[in-house]
């Protein structure tokens, strides 16, 4: 009986392409996951610094002598608020969550030594000498332009454009 990782080094092995799609959805994968961690972060700090001006701002006009109360108890709230913000912001500075942080380029750097070791030979597409013409070079750097009759894409030009591409991707389409 085949092992998985036989299985998985075969079909890579004989479709290249397939390679081209796993490192696409993965690069977008990790780049979604990076910015809803960062972007939850960032929109509950905004929140509860919203909620703090907006309560400040109400109890501001009732600091006299008749509404000292209502002004005591709406303080009382911004200082809850300031310490439920202070203790968000130490979770988020925690090492739990900054290795968290990290998973998608520990993810990212495994596979993409993985992929460069096993198929770092092997042209994720090849194209027509013609089709590539004045970027041949790049496109199956670091090998040459002549390399495997020129028009070769390397795994290392895909990884680099996969990268960039989903990271553009991502930022254009999810909220600020």
């Amino acid at each position: 009986m085949a092992t998985h990782h036989a299985i998985v080094g075969t079909m890579l092995e004989t479709h290249p392409v397939r390679i081209a799609v796993v490192v696409l959805l993965m690069e977008l994968v990790l780049h979604v996951f990076s910015k809803s961690l960062a972007l939850g972060s960032t929109r509950t700090i905004k929140k509860l610094k919203a909620e703090i001006v907006e309560i400040r701002k109400e109890a501001a006009p009732l600091n006299n002598p008749s509404t000292f109360s209502k002004h005591a108890k709406l303080e009382r709230k911004a200082a809850a608020k300031d310490k439920e913000l202070e203790k968000l912001k130490a979770k988020w500075e925690s090492p739990k969550y900054k290795l968290l942080q990290k998973v998608p380029l520990l993810m990212r750097s495994g596979v993409w030594t993985w992929i460069l070791y096993s198929q770092g030979k092997v042209p994720v597409i090849q194209l027509g000498k013609e089709a590539v013409w004045p970027i041949g070079p790049l496109l199956s750097f670091p090998y040459g332009g002549d390399w495997m009759g020129g028009g070769a894409v390397s795994c290392v030009f895909w990884l680099a454009l996969c990268h960039k591409f989903s990271g553009m991707l991502v930022n254009a389409t999810l909220p600020q």
